[in-house]
């Protein structure tokens, strides 16, 4: 065993070595000036500059312009090597004068070519291109190199451990290798060279980017992200959960593209999706083999496969990782078997996990669980339950006040899009005919509302498996709480699954008590709790049938189960990946559009020809001296030089937090917005000196964040407390 760890060794040396010698050379330069210039013609690819001979890495390639219209495109080849070259098209604006955009290439290419393609509209000058090796591209190896270690001496080591189980614990090994098989199916579509773009990807790609710039910023939280709408700021962190985007951005500024750090942290939430299911269903089924059948159906279940690939729905599949301890929570504190002595500990966990990923989703969670007391509302109220859902209640607002208390403040005092307007269209089109509520094939299809948002072959077979050993099972009373998961869990299924038809009408309820429930946008988004409802009850179901009819009967419905899932969603896997194109994305490069359906920008800033476009400070009477942009704020010095009030014009986007100060005497000016997103200062008369626009944090914002900050320090301490032996007297 030892000679393994020394060879690993060697190896991890070796690969560590490799990868330190590009730091002994100099960062390569190549420079050229340019004379090319097009105005009304045809659509044409321009060339710029020779071709360069360049090394593995990563290079910023810089062009000097001026055009009069947004519609021309930068991007780099390799005519000889086109799978070592990776780059986007970045799109010219207008009023810029420079643009950059990093090239990844991959191993040595001869021939590297700049282009410019012009559109065929308005004028394009190009006077300048230069290619400059960037030290991120070395480092880039570096980190591959120690993660390749890493994974090598994992690999020794599972081997080990793996070899153990095999002698000690047969049933423990093929629960392991069996996980571990689940995983890898889940993250088949990643292992292309490029991604499958869906629905989404463009949205949270931008919160990526958004995230490791303001981090770096020296923003902590982060509340409004810089990078969105041409550098103007958007809140999308305080409507929108981050918390676990927060480590994978920072892989960007590592020389990581968007599309290596999305593909990594998909693959890492399906990983977490299967282990909390898989501990959830152990904990209370006390039955490795069903749990691990039951986390298998959960993780490749149709809707999550659409949520992972055919929408890149980022909070929702995250929230996914929580459903399963929900159940489990309300599970642990209405059967009585208690998770130690903190049988709340698992629904505080399920709830700020909702919370902190998708609030569409944590606010669904809610509407289930009020469903469930009223099921077991006789149990409720027994005191140890109702101080156990107290606790959770409490904790959960407790920890999550940092998240809140922001959200809370945009949601009742900012004007949003997301307050204002109602998508009717959303609510109408993307529910389910009720004939099709139970198809067990799904095609993929390519149309605009179209989405595999079923519950898939495997769940509707474990449907009827709950429904039979319901109606003909012999219960015993022992199996009175089985019996008790398995019915609540079919009716609660039932119960999501005929809220995401066409029988319910959504636009009307928006003029009822009940106008929450249209903020879902989606109604098959309920799909999601009828999906974790029925591997639940299913898993309940199969321990029934192990019970009733032994280990060879329940061995034979888990196979059926987990075959119906493979081929029900494998079908849609497969049509899906046939006819999705394969698209690459090595920077995500903001544009207006990318913020969806704009939920989260103030109701009287509109779309148009002339918003969010990168401009200067400028104003009417304003002489500008000198400005500067930094993460959210801006520095202008300058003079009003009328007898009057006038608007200094700064290109950032206002929400509530920013203020406006003269930096030598403290003096607050006021703001407003305008119609194209840039934020008017108001300046007195006769105005000399410096303005500082910037974001700061009320300061309820900030007590929030250490009441949140004590309350998980407390339940941590709690937890280990509990898990910590008991001294004897």
């Amino acid at each position: 065993m030892k000679k393994k760890w020394i060879l690993c060794a060697v190896i991890s040396v070796l690969l560590t070595g490799s990868a330190l010698l590009p730091f002994g050379r100099k960062n390569e330069v190549w420079q050229e000036t340019l004379e090319v210039s097009r105005t009304e013609q045809d659509r044409e690819r321009l060339t710029l500059g020779e071709p360069q001979k360049l090394h593995r890495g990563i290079y910023r390639v810089t062009v000097e312009y001026d055009a009069d219209s947004t519609l021309h495109f930068l991007s780099a080849e390799s005519g000889q090597y086109p799978e070592r070259v990776g780059c986007d098209g970045i799109l010219l604006e207008r009023g810029d004068r420079e643009e950059s955009f990093q090239v990844w290439v991959s191993g040595k290419v001869e021939d590297l070519q700049v282009y410019a393609d012009y559109e065929g509209s308005g004028s394009l000058s190009l006077s300048g291109v230069e290619i400059r090796e960037l030290t991120v591209g070395k480092v880039h190896d570096l980190v591959l190199a120690l993660f390749g270690s890493s994974l090598l001496f994992l690999a020794v080591w599972l081997r080990g451990r793996m070899g153990k189980l095999w002698r000690e614990d047969r049933e423990g090994f093929f629960v392991i290798a069996g996980l571990g098989a689940v995983w890898l199916l889940s993250c088949i579509p990643l292992l292309r060279r490029d991604l499958i773009l869906g629905h989404d990807s463009g949205f949270h790609f931008l919160r990526i980017e958004g995230l490791w710039r303001a981090l770096l910023g020296g923003q902590f939280p982060v509340r409004i992200q810089p990078f969105w709408l041409h550098d103007y700021g958007y809140p999308v962190s305080i409507f929108y959960g981050d918390i676990l985007l927060y480590l994978p951005s920072l892989l960007r500024p590592l020389g990581f593209s968007v599309q290596a750090v999305y593909k990594l942290f998909t693959a890492a939430v399906g990983g977490l999706t299967l282990l909390v299911a898989y501990g959830c269903l152990k904990g209370m089924l006390k039955d490795r083999r069903i749990a691990a059948a039951g986390s298998a159906l959960y993780t490749l279940s149709l809707y999550r496969f659409a949520n992972v690939y055919v929408r890149n729905a980022v909070g929702e599949y995250c929230a996914m990782i929580f459903l399963p301890l929900v159940v489990y929570g309300f599970w642990c504190i209405l059967s009585g078997e208690k998770e130690g002595k903190k049988p709340w500990l698992p629904l505080l966990a399920g709830f700020t996990g909702l919370i902190e990923t998708h609030v569409i989703s944590c606010e669904f969670a809610g509407l289930f669980s009020v469903l469930v007391c009223v099921i077991f509302i006789r149990r409720i109220f027994q005191k140890e339950r109702f101080l156990a859902l107290c606790k959770a209640a409490v904790g959960t607002v407790l920890i999550n006040l940092w998240f809140l208390v922001p959200f809370g403040d945009y949601m009742l005092r900012e004007h949003v899009a997301a307050n204002t307007v109602l998508q009717e269209d959303s609510l109408l089109n993307c529910t389910i005919p009720l004939g099709q509520l139970f198809t067990p094939f799904v095609r993929w299809d390519a149309a605009p509302n179209s989405l595999p948002a079923r519950i898939g072959l495997g769940l509707i077979l474990g449907l009827v498996l709950m429904a039979v050993v319901l109606v003909m099972g012999k219960w015993k009373k022992e199996e009175r709480s089985l019996r008790c998961l398995a019915g609540s869990c079919l009716i609660l299924a039932m119960a999501a699954l005929l809220m995401t038809t066409d029988l319910i009408p959504w636009v009307k309820l928006k003029e009822t008590a009940l106008s929450v429930l249209t903020t879902i946008q989606f109604p098959w988004r309920l799909t999601g709790f009828a999906t974790v409802l029925l591997v639940f009850g299913s898993c309940a179901a199969v321990l029934f049938v192990k019970r009733q009819w032994g280990r060879k009967a329940a061995l034979l419905s888990m196979t059926l189960l987990v075959a119906g899932t493979l081929a029900g969603t494998g079908y849609t896997a497969a049509t899906f990946l046939q006819e999705r194109e394969i698209e690459s994305c090595y920077e995500e490069r903001d544009a207006v559009y990318y913020v969806s359906g704009g939920e989260y920008l103030p109701s009287d800033v509109e779309f148009a020809e002339n918003a969010f476009h990168p401009q200067e400070p400028l104003g009417e009477g304003i002489q500008i001296g000198s400005w500067e942009k930094g993460c959210l704020d801006i520095t202008v010095t300058c003079e009003n030089t009328l007898d009057k009030e006038s608007m200094l014009e700064v290109p950032l986007l206002l929400y509530r937090g920013y203020e406006a100060r003269d930096t030598a005497t403290g003096e607050q000016f006021p703001m407003m917005r305008t119609e194209t997103g840039m934020t008017a200062i108001v300046l007195p008369a006769g105005y000399v000196g410096t303005v500082e626009m910037r974001f700061r944090e009320p300061w309820y914002w900030r007590a929030s964040e250490l009441v949140s900050l004590l309350s998980l320090s407390g339940v941590v301490v709690l937890r280990r407390r509990n898990r910590l032996p008991k001294k004897r007297c």
